[in-house]
């Protein structure tokens, strides 16, 4: 019997390959650990809808985080819990880099909302040809209320650039995490905001010990999850750094490294 009694998985990178299909294997493999009453945790940068979508493709349901730690939902979409900026904060980091940076696309996410003020760049259309969604067209200061919270800003662009934005931003404010999950991208959310965070969370709310947890990632912003895992387990295909992170090294993406993992351990 496997010691495990939750399962987290990052999504890009790692639940999915490379062109962002899931595979006939992880699925099944998923559903089988599912079908023994583990749940498995899709847990993502990506938007509440975007990750839904997911699940709903793979053929499960089950509790799931979005941004990357930010917001924490049950199997029905319910929060659970919520940790993100005000807007007035997000506001101001936006106007930075639209004066500063202004060949740089800055979107602002907020719940299930997904804010740009152009919706035709090349940037957006990318991020919607991703996600399968519609962002709304507009200004964050006149669509969100002064009491909505933003989960994430998303800032898009060349990787030198970000670069110089982040480190522009940093001393400025303490109370984001700042930090580029993909080359050309780069998120502000609250520093008490992270995945380990709201696994963490999951677990208290259903009575999971840390080290009945296994975990799967690939990137950065994934080691803080595999080092809270009792397993954590770093994908082939993760930059060195991460992998020093983690238990184990599983197969890359593209070669169902997931789910190889979950079927020798849940004897699927």
């Amino acid at each position: 019997m496997s010691p495990f009694k939750i399962v987290f998985s990052d999504i890009d990178g790692t639940f999915l390959k490379s062109d962002h299909s899931v595979s006939e294997a992880v699925k099944d493999a998923a559903r089988k650990v599912i079908a023994k009453g583990v749940p498995v945790i899709l847990v993502s940068g990506r938007m509440p809808s975007a990750i839904r979508l997911i699940q709903n493709e793979a053929g499960f349901k089950a509790p799931f985080i979005s941004y990357s730690g930010a917001l924490t939902s049950d199997a029905d979409g319910k929060t659970l819990g919520s940790i993100g900026l005000n807007r007035e904060t997000a506001l101001k980091i936006k106007r930075y880099a639209e004066r500063f940076y202004p060949d740089i696309e800055c979107c602002t996410y907020s719940e299930d909302r997904w804010i740009t003020d152009d919706d035709t760049t090349p940037a957006v259309n990318a991020e919607r040809k991703i996600i399968k969604k519609d962002p709304e067209k507009g200004k964050p200061s006149e669509l969100l209320s002064p009491e909505d919270t933003v989960h994430k800003l998303l800032c898009i662009g060349d990787p030198e650039r970000l670069d110089a934005l982040r480190l522009d931003l940093i001393p400025q404010f303490p109370e984001c995490r700042i930090y580029k999950s993909q080359p050309r991208y780069l998120e502000v959310m609250s520093k008490d905001a992270c995945k380990s965070a709201a696994a963490e969370l999951l677990c208290e709310k259903l009575g999971i010990r840390r080290e009945e947890v296994l975990a799967f990632g690939d990137n950065y912003n994934d080691a803080d999850l595999l080092e809270f895992a009792g397993t954590g387990v770093a994908m082939g295909n993760a930059p060195d750094d991460v992998k020093s992170s983690a238990d184990e090294i599983a197969d890359t993406n593209d070669n169902d490294g997931t789910a190889k993992i979950l079927k020798r351990v849940f004897d699927v």
